[in-house]
């Protein structure tokens, strides 16, 4: 029997005991193959199959498929439509992470309706996210990262549900307005980044605009944000993340990024034209990234908080003597750039 077809025996095993079972079922076929799916003859006796049981106790609600780290390549569009088809809409969570599978993510996709967990990073995926997308009105998590993939829908705006959404080291091209994140009440984790630094994903958000969310964590890199500080960040005041890194933003630090009162793990707004001093009252946690790398800013060397871990103040127009005292002053620094300022000696 060939890898291919027993590939597609397994896969018709597993819908059945996925269907029968409200467990986790992992699986750890390695050799490659492609094309992975129920023929058409499999795909009607499993939904027969699945029609003619009775379901006492529950356990056809949901369950998950994991096939991430397996080295399957192959046209990820049939595969979709099949788990759309054979499992009723019962798929809970769908791992497909760490493969080679290609192709545009299709229509069906959105008729898996009691999807929460999607995770298709680090695949070959292109083209656009389908609009589709927004029918998932119970998906918690969304991972897409490490693929070719380019637009990004408004339909997305409407995943209430959704608490995380990693769209990095992609090819993202086009307009983000509010629309994208309209009704994303749940969100806590943003995480967009481009694998080039050409800034071809511009957002183009509202001043006025209130974001229904409330962050923890947001990474924004090579995408156009500026030249505005992105004021649509004024009501996150529980942020312990802030990587704003090559976004075009030609600004100061506001005071009202300064009056959220963060404590901060990591923050990060280099390659940027930030300008104005720098405050020395900004709040971070044990252990703590700052980099301010590559931009505009000016006066004395800032001495932040002990907390402080790793410091890149790099390619600015910082001047004046060094602080005696900055080792004093934050005892835990293992990671110190201050080079291509105006400083001088000691003080």
């Amino acid at each position: 029997m060939s890898y291919k077809t027993a590939s597609m025996k397994v896969l018709s095993l597993v819908l059945i005991f996925g269907i029968l079972y409200q467990e986790t079922i992992t699986l750890a076929f390695s050799h490659g193959q492609s094309g992975v799916a129920c023929k058409a003859i499999e795909r009607k006796a499993l939904l027969q199959f699945k029609k003619g049981l009775t379901d006492p106790s529950g356990q056809l609600l949901s369950w998950t498929l994991k096939l991430s780290t397996n080295n399957i390549t192959g046209e990820v569009t049939d595969f979709i439509n099949v788990l759309s088809e054979c499992t009723n809409s019962s798929l809970m969570s769908l791992e497909l992470g760490y493969n080679k599978l290609i192709g545009n993510l299709p229509v069906s996709l959105g008729y898996l309706n009691n999807l929460r967990y999607l995770h298709l990073w680090s695949n070959l995926f292109q083209g656009s996210i389908p609009p589709s997308i927004g029918n998932l009105s119970s998906l918690e998590e969304l991972y897409l990262s490490g693929n070719q993939m380019n637009g990004i829908p408004e339909s997305l705006g409407q995943l209430s549900a959704l608490k995380v959404l990693d769209l990095s080291e992609n090819l993202w091209e086009g307009v983000i307005t509010e629309a994208h994140f309209m009704n994303l009440s749940s969100l806590t984790e943003l995480s967009l980044t481009k694998l080039t630094p050409n800034l071809s994903l511009v957002f183009n958000i509202n001043s006025d605009w209130i974001a229904p969310f409330k962050l923890r964590f947001i990474k924004i890199r090579s995408c156009q944000l500026g030249p505005k500080f992105p004021t649509w960040l004024r009501n996150q005041s529980g942020l312990n993340t802030v990587v704003l890194n090559n976004a075009r933003i030609s600004d100061i630090i506001p005071d009202w990024f300064l009056q959220l009162d963060l404590k901060l793990q990591e923050l990060d707004v280099a390659y940027n034209q930030l300008s104005g001093e720098v405050p020395n009252f900004i709040s971070f946690l044990n252990p703590s990234t700052v980099d301010l790398s590559t931009n505009d800013f000016e006066g004395r060397l800032p001495l932040w908080s002990s907390n402080v871990t790793k410091l890149y103040l790099r390619d600015n127009v910082f001047s004046g003597p060094i602080p005696s005292n900055f080792g004093e002053a934050m005892p835990f620094l293992m990671d110190l750039d201050i080079s291509w300022n105006s400083l001088n000696v000691l003080a």
